[in-house]
C-alpha cells in the first residue's frame, strides 16, 4: 500500500510531500490545485516502462495531436514548463521508498532509421523535418533501495522510441481511471476472470446499491465487440452502458478493485454520475471491496457529499483506513493539508468547510 508521496517539479507541484495515505484516501481542493495531477504523478512512476506513458497523460487531458518536439511532448509535465529542471516522483510503499526522475537531454547519441510516425498513446504526432542523428531524449532514472534502472525516451527523424539498459519489472499493480471513464475496454475480460473464480457476486453486490433490480451479469460477444450485459427483470438482458453513467463507472471501478489485489486504483472525480442519496451505501460497498480484495483507493472529488459519505461509511474499528487530503494553491506552489478520521470528524461536528 502507498502511504507517502513526494513530488518535485511535476506540473503545478514545485514541491509536495504527503504522508499518511491509507486504504481509502480522498483528495479535494479548488480547480487547478493539482488533484488530477497528483494521481498522474503517482501513475507515471508505475507506468515507467511504457513508451506511451507521457502521451497517455496528454491524451487523458483531451490532447489528441502534438508536434514531436520536447516543448510539445515532454515540457507539459515539467513545473512551469521548465524542462531544464528535473522532475522527481517518489512513493513510500510497504515501508520502502521508490522514485523516478525525469531529466531532459538535449542530445542523445542514438541513430535510428526514419519511418512513419502515426500515433503514440492515442496522440497523433506531426513530422517536423528534423534530421539530426543526435536525438533529444528524456532520461528516466528509477531507484528502489539498491535496485536502479535507466531508460531513455528519444526523438529522432523516425519518431519516438525507447531504450533501456535494464527494464525493472513492475510487480505492483496500479490503474488510473480518468474522469470520463464510464467503462473500460478490458472490463469484460476482468469480469470473465472473476466469474470463473466464482467472485461475480461481489461485483453484483456493489452495483445493486445503485440498481437494486440487477439480478445477474454476463459477457456478450458480438463480432469483435465484447460488452457486459445485465438482467434487470425486463425479460431480456441489456448492456450495462444503457443503465446510466454512474452504474457504468461503478462497474469499472469495482472490477479494478477486484482484479488489482494488493495494488492501488487511482480514480479522478470518484463520485461522477452517482446521486448523493446513494453515496453513503456506495462508499460502504467500496470500503468493503477494498478490504476484501486488499486493494487501495486514492480518489479525487469536488463533492462535499462525497467526503461526508466516505467519512460516514468508515467502520468504528477501521478508522485508520480513511484519509482526507485537501490541496491548496499558495502562490508558486501547492500545499497539502492531511486529515485523518479524527480530524475529519471534528471538522464535520464543528460544521467547518474542509473542501
Amino acid at each position: 500500500m502507498i502511504t507517502g508521496v513526494s513530488i518535485k517539479n511535476f506540473k503545478v507541484f514545485k514541491s509536495l510531500d504527503v504522508k499518511g495515505l491509507s486504504r481509502v484516501t480522498l483528495i479535494s481542493g479548488r480547480n487547478n490545485c493539482g488533484k488530477t495531477t497528483f494521481l498522474e504523478a503517482v501513475f507515471t512512476l508505475f507506468d515507467r516502462n511504457n513508451l506511451h506513458n507521457i502521451p497517455h497523460l496528454l491524451n487523458r487531458r483531451g490532447i489528441d495531436q502534438v508536434v514531436l518536439r520536447p516543448e510539445e511532448l515532454w515540457a507539459p509535465i515539467f513545473h512551469n514548463w521548465q524542462i531544464d529542471q528535473d522532475v522527481e516522483v517518489s512513493v513510500t510503499k510497504d515501508g520502502e521508498i521508490e522514485s523516478l526522475t525525469y531529466r531532459y537531454k538535449n542530445t542523445y547519441p542514438r541513430k535510428i532509421a526514419a519511418g512513419p510516425l502515426g500515433e503514440i498513446g492515442g496522440v497523433k504526432v506531426i513530422q517536423t523535418g528534423q534530421s539530426s542523428t543526435f536525438m533529444q531524449a528524456l532520461e528516466l532514472n528509477y531507484l528502489k533501495g539498491d535496485v536502479s534502472a535507466t531508460s531513455h525516451l528519444f526523438i529522432g527523424p523516425g519518431g519516438l522510441d525507447m531504450e533501456a539498459d535494464w527494464v525493472c519489472p513492475q510487480d505492483y499493480p496500479v490503474a488510473i481511471l480518468p474522469i470520463d471513464t464510464k467503462t473500460s475496454t478490458d472490463d469484460p475480460e476482468r469480469f470473465g476472470i472473476l466469474d470463473i473464480d466464482g467472485k461475480a457476486d461481489s461485483i453484483l453486490e456493489i452495483l445493486r446499491v445503485i440498481e437494486p433490480n440487477l439480478k445477474s451479469l454476463s459477457v456478450v460477444v458480438r463480432g469483435d465487440t465484447k460488452l457486459i450485459y445485465g438482467d434487470v427483470g425486463i425479460g431480456r438482458k441489456i448492456p450495462v452502458l444503457y443503465m446510466g453513467e454512474g452504474l457504468s463507472r461503478l462497474l469499472t471501478l469495482s472490477l479494478h478493485l477486484a482484479t488489482f489485489n494488493k495494488g492501488t486504483v487511482l480514480v479522478d472525480e470518484i463520485a461522477t454520475g452517482i446521486h448523493h442519496a446513494v453515496l453513503p451505501n456506495v462508499w460502504k460497498a467500496l470500503f468493503k471491496a477494498a478490504e476484501e480484495f486488499d486493494c487501495q483507493i486514492i480518489g479525487t472529488t469536488h463533492s462535499y457529499e462525497c467526503v461526508e459519505a466516505a467519512y460516514s461509511a468508515v467502520l468504528p474499528d477501521k478508522q485508520d483506513s480513511f484519509t482526507y487530503i485537501r490541496l491548496a494553491r499558495k502562490v508558486e506552489n501547492t500545499v497539502a493539508h492531511v486529515f485523518d478520521y479524527g480530524h475529519v470528524q471534528a471538522a464535520f461536528e464543528s460544521e467547518l468547510e474542509i473542501r
